[in-house]
């Protein structure tokens, strides 16, 4: 049985659930947290670290997402996520490199402010934190994936890939903290975002999303 430990709202783990629906494959969800202290989970992921992946074939578990998606790829290579032209595959894993970084440092800290201290009771918003990070820090990494996003449906190429998988998980945690694109600055990476929430496979994922936010209200 294929196995990801995880808290589904984590961008990281949210990203390779896309990539196992999107492929249609069957997995249980161990909704863990990062460094959670138990011995089964420290077993797994030895750095406490999430997403893990653990399935019949693998010697030890697969730790980070681009390592877990790139493998689930290679396992199961239909239907593919991962464009076949060089340039385009080059592409599209740096814009998974730069959604798993730069657009993460920017999204991910405003929905903890946000929502994850609410739902962690970890005391209040600090908001002059998000301002400076909405007035500030996010402009420049939207500005930058306002140019390279091509002026079509996906990322890269014509069909879903792992750079639009990478890049709507991290702006999902935003908009669960109420932060999105100005259109009128970014319309392209506007635009971009709304078709991608629509995809089915996403679209479902952002619902099942919906009990976790109140979990622990």
């Amino acid at each position: 049985m294929n196995s990801l430990y995880g808290i589904p709202l984590s961008p990281f783990v949210r990203k390779v659930m896309l990539t196992l629906e999107y492929k249609r494959i069957d997995f249980t969800s161990q909704p863990l947290f990062p460094r959670d202290p138990s011995p089964e989970f420290r077993a797994i992921s030895p750095l406490g670290k999430i997403p893990a992946f653990a399935d019949a074939t693998l010697a030890q578990p697969l730790l980070e997402s681009a390592v877990i998606c790139d493998y689930l790829e290679c396992r199961y290579p239909q239907p593919s996520i991962y464009p076949a032209l060089p340039e385009q595959r080059a592409q599209c894993l740096w814009l998974q490199s730069y959604a798993d970084t730069s657009l993460m440092s920017v999204t991910a800290s405003v929905f903890f402010e946000i929502v994850a201290r609410r739902l962690l009771r970890k005391g209040d918003t600090d908001t002059a934190r998000v301002a400076q990070i909405v007035a500030a820090e996010q402009p420049p990494v939207f500005d930058y994936l306002e140019t390279q996003l091509a002026p079509a449906e996906f990322a890269v190429g014509t069909e879903v890939s792992i750079a639009d998988f990478a890049i709507a998980t991290q702006f999902i945690n935003a908009k669960y903290a109420g932060i999105e694109p100005n259109p009128q600055r970014w319309p392209r990476l506007s635009s971009y975002l709304q078709r991608l929430y629509q995809l089915p496979v996403i679209n479902a994922r952002m619902g099942a999303d919906q009990p976790l936010l109140i979990a622990y209200d």
